[in-house]
């Protein structure tokens, strides 16, 4: 008789990433509604038998990232340090894959296990939006699997997924170290090695992960993980050290240059795996704005753009000019025609059709312009 052995899987994903629907097509009736412990937010867990597997699915708030500035970022991350949930699957909106990948890259960067998921794939094709999910996968390290939520489409996939992931036979798993540039590689890889010889800082999984939580300035942790140890108080003067080096040499806060390095990781990934097609308006537009934006043709462009507006105003406008003097003079050699002289005429004439004439004949400059 086979045993059944307890897995639990941890739901991450951004708000409105069709996390919820995820869920609710793996639990189906077998879920609860509770809340997490000390908070008011609400939890969701439900259970799944799969494979030999029960699964217990416990349902993360939705976060786009894992600073915990605020309850529901704070929740997600605690229940990840302190329940330490045997892998995560993250939920990801496939039409919006840049954005969703900031908070793989921490998922990363914590060293869990992740299984990716694709979902409301049938949107991004709608769109005409190609990603290629090999290399996607290989670049993560983590298996991705396609699916749609709301109509319970590829949950059989996303479950072998993750249990071939806990059982050890994903061929592309591994935790990729992130790249926040050249400034700061060598500081963060560095102060890992700090951390890994600090005594006081043996209780995390992830020396890495906690080397970029410190630069960031991250209060709690730094509170959780540093004690007054002699260990501790070294690493904490070399961390000193380098954000005043920071501070200096990028004149920004290191929090600053992580986040900037950590999406520029995020649209590399992007670029080599996301086709998208031509006739997309919002890449268009941008890439109008980058062009004529930029910081050094920016500025003769704008005066090229000036120029052909004064050149139109003036030249093109003088035809329309030209038609709009013949019709006024036409109207009023019929008035002349049509009234005897005296002051009605006069007024018809110079008062009336001569000072609308006036007027609009600078109508075609000011539309143009």
């Amino acid at each position: 008789m086979n045993e059944t052995r307890e897995i639990t899987i941890a739901l991450a994903g951004n708000p409105n990433s069709g996390k919820t629907s995820i869920f609710n097509a793996i639990t189906g009736a077998h879920q609860k509604v509770a809340n997490f412990p000390g908070v008011t937010i609400e939890k969701r867990e439900g259970r799944k038998k799969h494979n030999g597997y029960d699964i217990r699915l416990v349902d993360l708030p939705g976060s786009y990232n894992l600073t915990a500035y605020s309850p529901d970022e704070k929740v997600a991350r605690d229940f990840i340090i302190n329940e330490r949930p045997d892998l995560i699957i993250n939920v990801i909106d496939s039409g919006n894959l840049e954005r969703g990948l900031y908070l793989t890259m921490q998922l990363i960067e914590m060293g869990v296990d992740v299984v990716i998921d694709l979902n409301m794939w049938d949107e991004a094709q709608e769109a005409g939006i190609e990603i290629n999910t090999e290399k996607l996968s290989r670049l993560l390290g983590a298996p991705v699997v396609k699916t749609i939520g709301n109509r319970a489409q590829g949950i059989d996939a996303l479950l072998e997924a993750s249990i071939s992931l806990q059982e050890d036979e994903d061929k592309t798993h591994r935790h990729p170290p992130i790249s926040y540039g050249p400034r700061l590689d060598d500081i963060v890889t560095d102060l890992s090695r700090q951390v890994s010889c600090c005594g006081a800082c043996r209780a995390c999984r992830n020396p890495r992960w906690l080397a970029v939580k410190l630069l960031e300035g991250d209060s709690e942790i730094k509170h959780k993980y540093l004690e007054k140890e002699d260990s501790s108080l070294l690493l904490e003067r070399r961390l000193e050290e380098y954000v005043n080096h920071l501070k200096k040499t990028a004149n920004q806060d290191p929090e600053a240059a992580i986040s900037e390095g950590r999406y520029g990781y995020v649209a590399g990934i992007v670029r080599e795996v996301v086709k998208r097609p031509p006739t997309d308006r919002m890449r268009l537009s941008v890439q109008i704005d980058n062009f004529l934006t930029h910081r050094l043709w920016g500025y003769p462009i704008f005066l090229l753009i000036i120029w052909l507006i004064f050149q139109a105003t003036f030249k093109i406008g003088l035809y329309p000019m030209g038609w709009i003097n013949a019709g006024v003079a036409f109207l009023q050699a019929g008035v002349i025609k049509a009234l005897p002289p005296g002051l009605i005429s006069d007024m018809m004439i110079d008062g009336v059709i001569g000072g609308l004439g006036a007027v609009i004949v600078f109508l075609p400059n000011i539309v143009i312009a």
